[in-house]
């Protein structure tokens, strides 16, 4: 009678794929043998941040969510998942607060023992901003922060780099953009390509694919090629990922990060649409965001990315480096 029992609970989801989707916690790493890149999605709800570490334990911080508490939030991941207080590298992608409010916070905590600890600096766009997050980003930074390069390469060791392929409109090839003026910031964002092996990941953060926003990403497309992973741009604006942009780039996989219920209407359904429609692309998103998720792996969670040697692994799912 028990095994009868336990055959009529457990049918129903045999034939609900889509519930066991949704609901199976992905945020934990997988446990796969080998030295590995780890490149996490932090979940942060409405807002962004991602942190690396190389095979060799060097590590980087892209943005930092919203607000302090936030920032605290990803200090303790860094501490603690990733067992280190140390940054090699810091990127202020650009300067909106649903990206650079936590930020200051966890750079202050990770220099709070010695200043050297930030090893190489935090990067950002150059310029300014008149928001009262960026004073604090400033006043925290101080001496370590540097103004990133265009074409600029950063060194994870292992064979890992961060290269600089997009920053303030312009791009690799020597092409730009003039954004909107009520929409420049976004347009201004650090765009970084990650590559370790023959593995490629795109991080636009908020750069657009026309509309309001300047398009910046038709003219970089071509600069980058085919990537493994799309990082999607804007929190899944209806704006960004444009036919272009994922034609040019095939990801296997893309990944959203945005808040539950979010005021912004994030993942935008004409987003989802072409980013379902790119072959061979899987979706993945931190939160369950805004509408019709039926065609995304929400992990309620961190999304990590983890690249072996001829593989890697997103949420657990594992895909080929090679095509």
């Amino acid at each position: 009678m028990k095994r009868l029992i336990a055959l009529v609970l457990v049918l129903p989801l045999l034939g609900c794929g889509s519930l066991y989707r949704f609901v199976t916690d992905r945020s934990k790493p997988p446990e796969l043998a080998g030295p590995a890149l780890d490149i996490v999605v932090k979940n942060v709800g409405q807002g962004q941040c991602l942190l690396l570490r190389a095979p060799g334990g060097r590590t980087a911080i892209i943005d930092g969510g919203l607000n302090r508490a936030i920032g605290t939030n990803v200090f303790l991941f860094l501490r603690d998942s990733l067992g280190t207080r140390r940054l090699d590298y810091a990127f202020a992608s650009h300067y909106h607060v649903d990206h650079m409010g936590g930020l200051y916070t966890v750079l202050d905590s990770v220099m709070a023992p010695s200043r050297d600890s930030l090893v190489h600096g935090c990067f950002d766009r150059g310029h300014a901003s008149p928001d009262t997050f960026y004073a604090s980003y400033l006043q925290t930074v101080g001496d370590k922060r540097r103004t990133i390069e265009l074409g600029q390469v950063f060194d994870l060791g292992d064979g890992a780099t961060l290269q600089c392929v997009c920053v303030n409109s312009k791009v690799i090839s020597g092409d730009s953009t003039v954004p909107p003026p009520n929409y420049a910031e976004n347009s201004h964002s650090i765009g970084l390509l990650v590559r370790y092996r023959g593995f490629r990941m795109m991080i636009g953060s908020d750069i657009g694919g026309g509309a309001k926003y300047s398009d910046v990403e038709s003219i970089l497309a071509p600069c980058i090629g085919e990537v493994n992973v799309l990082y999607v741009n804007h929190h899944g604006s209806a704006h960004s990922s444009n036919e272009h942009w994922l034609r040019t780039l095939r990801p296997q996989a893309s990944i959203i990060s945005c808040g539950a219920d979010n005021p912004w209407g994030h993942p935008a359904v004409a987003c989802v649409d072409r980013l379902a429609a790119a072959k061979g692309n899987r979706i993945y998103q931190t939160e369950k965001g805004v509408g019709d998720v039926s065609r995304q792996t929400i992990v309620n969670g961190n999304v990590w990315v983890r690249v072996y040697g001829n593989e890697f692994t997103v949420a657990g799912d594992r895909y080929p480096v090679g095509r």
